[in-house]
């Protein structure tokens, strides 16, 4: 099948046929293995260790033709795609720069703008056109990586040379990332479970609510579980409950002074309160 469709895509007269079917799906899963399953937990590094280099990249070339040769039609899609997977390559070279440095300290630091490129995709968010071209091709997949390695690589993650010109932080990181994760699952039921099984992305971002004095750090974080939270599938609220939401923003509205970043939390609360018998005492901090 897989072999077929990258046959097919460099046809110009098969990409409504490759659109309108599941060979779209069957592509994006070969970029995210296990991440469009929609069953279990989603371990960090899927994008890199599970997925064969080669035929990741056959993908992202034949979802790139896919839409060029669907003309005006596919102009947004193919746009989104060319930056995710920018995003993508930048952060393969972010993860085998870390391998290589845990055994040799002396290894070169690939010239890479996954930022920039962030920034770009959070920009598109934004446009409901856009948003919905990001969750066919799984964006949020990406994004949540970046976020979790720069948060759990912070010193190597921020010595690469875009990083040391323009002074970045990971405040930024998270701020963009989770604006465009917060936009993206916006009324999106199939977009909000999938995100939730990668329990360790969710479990990276609770841990950056701990003792951050950034409001707007803990103002984006909060927000995008305040949707994750909206309307939630049951999946997405046993997700929720497995990594304890509730009670980090518990504690987190107990250290806040900022009336902004309240009204987001206390919003995130009132939402997962519905969610168990166990949430409901929230109602009280509401």
């Amino acid at each position: 099948m897989f072999d077929t469709l990258i046959t097919m895509s460099g046809v110009p007269e098969n990409a409504e046929r490759i659109l309108n079917s599941e060979g779209l799906d069957t592509l994006v899963a070969t970029m995210y293995p296990e991440s469009c399953h929609g069953c279990g937990t989603m371990p960090l590094g899927h994008i890199f260790h599970l997925a064969k280099r080669e035929r990741k990249t056959q993908s992202m070339k034949a979802i790139s033709d896919v839409y060029r040769n669907l003309g005006e039609t596919g102009r947004k899609h193919y746009k989104v795609h060319r930056h995710a997977s920018t995003l993508v390559r930048s952060l393969e070279g972010l993860m085998d720069a870390y391998i290589k440095l845990r055994t040799d300290p002396d290894t070169p630091l690939p010239n890479t703008q996954p930022l920039k490129t962030l920034i770009i995709l959070t920009k598109l968010s934004f446009d409901e056109e856009y948003r919905t071209v990001m969750n066919d091709i799984g964006v949020i997949f990406a994004i949540s990586e970046y976020i979790a390695l720069c948060a759990l690589f912070k010193p190597i993650a921020f010595s690469f040379p875009e990083h040391n010109s323009t002074q970045i932080s990971l405040s930024e990181v998270v701020k963009y990332g989770c604006t465009a994760l917060t936009n993206l699952t916006c009324g999106d039921q199939h977009v909000k479970t999938a995100l939730s099984h990668i329990t360790p992305f969710l479990e990276v971002l609770l841990g950056l609510l701990h003792g951050n004095e950034s409001p707007d750090v803990v103002r984006v974080v909060t927000s995008l579980f305040r949707n994750l939270s909206w309307r939630a599938s049951s999946q997405t609220k046993l997700n929720l409950a497995h990594c304890q939401v509730c009670s980090v923003l518990i504690d987190v509205g107990r250290r806040c002074s900022d009336a902004s970043t309240m009204k987001v939390l206390t919003s995130s609360l009132w939402n997962l309160s519905a969610h168990n018998a166990a949430n409901k005492e929230v109602r009280l901090l509401v």
